[in-house]
């Protein structure tokens, strides 16, 4: 989580990805969701990533319209079993949250960030 910022109809998330696995993540699709400050759910949205080779970075922004960033009491990633990464593709037999278990979530100082 690089930044986030109130913008015109919502607050708006700046996130980068990091490849850091020996291999390119052609395709992940997590889910993000934003809690209140009283720790209920807001929304949720999807955002994909593609075709990261590794030690490659991809920046995304993400906008939950119709709430202010002071509102957000945390950011969580969630899903993301879409993915395609290494051995992980549509036709893999693994048990639900194999892909997000791949990704490391830093901590932030802007708010809790989580998986």
């Amino acid at each position: 989580l690089n930044g986030r910022v109130d913008a015109p109809g919502g607050c708006r998330f700046d996130l980068t990805l990091t490849n850091l696995l020996p291999y390119e993540i052609s395709s992940l699709v997590p889910d993000f969701s934003v809690y209140r400050n009283n720790n209920v759910v807001y929304a949720t949205k999807i955002l994909g990533f593609n075709s990261i080779k590794p030690g490659n970075k991809l920046r995304r922004e993400l906008q939950f319209e119709a709430i202010s960033c002071a509102e957000i009491g945390r950011l969580q990633v969630r899903g993301g079993d879409r993915c395609e990464m290494g051995a992980l593709n549509k036709f893999s037999d693994v048990k639900p949250g194999s892909c997000l278990a791949l990704l490391r979530v830093l901590p932030s100082e802007l708010l809790k960030f989580e998986k």
